[in-house]
C-alpha cells in the first residue's frame, strides 16, 4: 500500500510461488538390493496436496501491480523398489490416489495511474499428480503382477488463477 508512486506485491514466485510436496507411498524398499512380495489384501497410498497464494497491492496514484503463483505437487506409489537391484512380486491389489490442487488470486488497484495483476515472469498457478503402482527405481529390477493382482490409479489437478486490476483514472488497467 502506497499513496504515491508503485506498489508492488507478490509471493516468492521464482520458483513456482507458494509451494506445497506431498508424498505417500505403500510399500517402501529403501536404498539396497530388495525383495518385496506382497500376498492378499489391498496396499493403498493416497495423497492430497493444496496451495493457495494470494497478492494484493494499492496505491493512491503511480502503478499498483500484484502477481501470485502457486505449486501444488501430490505424489502416490503403490510399492516402491528405491535404488539398487529389486525383486518386486504383487499378488495384492494396488490403489494409487495423487490429488493436487493450486489457487492462486492477484489483486491490483490504482485510484490514478495504472493498475495490472496476473502472471509475470515465472510466475503462474501449477499442479501436478504422479499415481504409480509399482515403481522399480534405479538399477535392475525385476517386477511380477500375478494373475490375482491389479492395480488401480487415480490421478486428479485442479488450478484456479484469477487476476484483478482495477484504475479508476486514467491513463489505463491492465489484466
Amino acid at each position: 500500500l502506497t499513496l504515491g508512486g508503485a506498489a508492488v506485491a507478490g509471493d516468492a514466485f521464482w520458483d513456482g510461488g507458494t509451494t506445497a510436496n506431498a508424498v505417500a507411498t505403500g510399500i517402501s524398499g529403501g536404498a539396497g538390493d530388495d525383495r518385496v512380495q506382497t500376498s492378499s489384501g489391498t496396499i493403498t497410498a493416497d495423497t492430497i496436496s493444496d496451495t493457495h497464494s494470494v497478492s494484493v497491492a494499492v496505491t493512491g496514484v503511480g502503478l499498483a501491480g500484484a502477481a501470485a503463483g502457486s505449486t501444488s505437487t501430490a505424489r502416490a506409489i503403490g510399492i516402491d523398489g528405491d535404488a539398487g537391484n529389486d525383486s518386486l512380486v504383487s499378488n495384492s491389489a494396488i490403489v494409487s490416489n495423487a490429488t493436487s490442487t493450486a489457487a492462486g488470486v492477484s489483486v491490483s488497484v490504482a485510484l490514478s495511474g495504472a493498475a495490472a495483476s496476473g502472471t509475470f515472469l515465472d510466475n503462474e498457478t501449477r499442479a501436478e499428480t504422479f499415481a504409480t503402482g509399482i515403481a522399480g527405481g534405479s538399477d535392475a529390477d525385476s517386477i511380477t503382477t500375478t494373475a490375482g493382482s491389479s492395480i488401480v490409479l487415480s490421478s486428479i489437478s485442479r488450478t484456479a488463477d484469477n487476476a484483478v486490476a482495477v484504475s479508476i483514472a486514467p491513463p489505463f488497467s491492465v489484466s
